[in-house]
């Protein structure tokens, strides 16, 4: 493992242990249901570099935990952000979105997330044969809906 750029981690600051990460409870636990008793080097690496709100470009063989890699952490902060789903809710809009290249890797990450999301109201949406523009259009809400909740913060803090 190779990690660069400034302030890169160090091995000891990488994860340990699910158990001890800085996960949503609700995630760890989920996690332990999903019989994941260790970090593969991926996930030992990549959730905290995540965690810190830093971007990652990883390699990694097929089965080797990319997967949870990325969506711990997202969902994590997911809900340390607030976002909550309501099926009562007029307004339904993606939070995060994930393109990936065959259909079969989406159904995958799909049902990670349905699994990973277990007993919290987010909720994963598989979606296939989407055009650019939608993908645009999704990325265009979510940037401006993050700025909007940056925005709030600063005003909030002064």
């Amino acid at each position: 493992m190779e990690c660069t750029g400034q302030e890169a981690l160090e091995e000891h600051d990488t994860m340990r242990s699910f158990v001890a990460a800085d996960l949503d409870d609700v995630f760890k636990a989920n996690v332990t249901k999903a019989s994941y008793d260790k970090p593969t080097p991926i996930q030992k690496w990549a959730i905290p570099i995540i965690m810190r709100g830093r971007d990652l470009m990883a390699c990694a063989q097929t089965g080797s935990g990319k997967t949870v890699a990325f969506l711990l952490p997202v969902l994590t902060q997911m809900r340390r952000a607030g976002i909550t789903g309501s099926a009562f809710s007029e307004n339904q809009e993606p939070r995060a979105i994930v393109v990936g290249p065959t259909r079969e890797l989406v159904a995958l990450i799909h049902h990670e997330a349905h699994k990973f999301a277990y007993n919290t109201k987010i909720r994963s949406l598989l979606s296939t044969a989407v055009s650019r523009h939608d993908i645009r259009a999704m990325m265009l809400t979510l940037s401006l809906e993050h700025q909007e909740v940056r925005s709030n913060k600063m005003i909030n803090s002064q």
